[in-house]
């Protein structure tokens, strides 16, 4: 957790994502709160890029091998067609990470939706496995949350003071934990995995056994303890209407989370829609726990 650390505090060259103009699609994140949190963060330094400067930029830092050094933070929280151009691990989004990038991501599901230039209203791309295929998490939508969630002693140690309520954690493999670091968790009493889809058929449609995907798909589809839940996950056409359950077995899921990608790293934060009465509020906790993260100096 320390190398981790120290590898996010040295990342020189800070970017925030941006585009209320051009591809003004949000989820939880109001526009007006992103349009402060970029406002708050400019001012310390870092550089608000659109859409199409975000593709630009992704570009030229991997092919500048500088990947490394760099950091964006999203500030809307449906991110735009320009990056999220493949919903398989070849989009650009994720090859910036593959290539030493680091995101902090913060609000709805990461690449539940996907932004297009000039539409407000988000396209919906979860029926595609995005979350999962981009990122190895495998999303659990809750309305239920029992309590604010416990920040762990890795969110201690990299900079979070501030507690929310849960919607959007997350289930990960146990044997796997080297590259994922919970955060924070949470313990919601009722959630639902996503629908496991392709395109939007059932992956049973699109699967045929006994190859190796179907039967990785079918241990999928059984009942299985992965260390933080135990789960039974059906297709929709198995289910009819009814999404697959999350049986919580009493230990707590992970809502805010680093996936490790080599020298890459995915941070996801705060899971949790916000109001826009609150914009003033949330505008000074959140930029202040991003500027501690980043090590950056606190708003006064």
């Amino acid at each position: 957790m320390r190398a981790l650390i120290d590898s996010l505090r040295s990342r020189k060259e800070m970017v925030a994502y941006f585009d209320k103009h051009e591809y003004p699609a949000t989820s939880w994140i109001p526009l007006n709160l992103a349009e402060s949190l970029k406002d708050e963060l400019e001012r310390e330094g870092f550089k608000p890029l659109g859409a199409r400067e975000l593709r630009d930029w992704m570009i030229e830092v991997i092919e500048d091998q500088r990947a490394q050094n760099t950091l964006v933070v999203f500030l809307q929280d449906v991110a735009p067609d320009t990056i999220l151009d493949r919903f398989t691990p070849d989009a650009l989004v994720r090859q910036y990470l593959d290539h030493g990038g680091c995101i902090l991501w913060l609000g709805d599901i990461p690449f539940w939706y996907r932004g297009k230039e000039g539409e407000e209203k988000p396209e919906p791309i979860y029926g595609n496995l995005v979350p999962i295929n981009l990122l190895g998490v495998i999303p659990v939508i809750t309305y239920t949350p029992t309590d604010v969630v416990e920040i762990t002693k890795e969110g201690r140690k990299l900079g979070l003071t501030i507690k929310w309520t849960s919607h959007r954690p997350v289930i990960y493999m146990k044997d796997k934990s080297h590259d994922f670091i919970p955060l924070a968790k949470s313990k919601p009493l009722i959630a639902h995995c996503v629908p496991l889809t392709i395109e939007g058929r059932p992956v049973k449609e699109v699967i045929r056994e006994p190859s190796l995907l179907g039967r990785i798909l079918r241990y999928f589809r059984g009942r299985f303890q992965l260390g933080v839940a135990e789960v039974e996950v059906r297709s929709e056409a198995e289910r009819g209407k009814k999404r697959p359950t999350v049986f919580i077995t009493g230990e707590k899921l992970p809502c805010a989370w680093i996936k490790k990608f080599g020298d890459g790293m995915f941070i996801r934060l705060w899971d949790m829609p916000i109001r826009s009465e609150l914009v003033n509020y949330y505008t000074r906790i959140i930029a202040t726990e991003i500027l501690r993260i980043t090590r950056r100096k606190s708003l006064k």
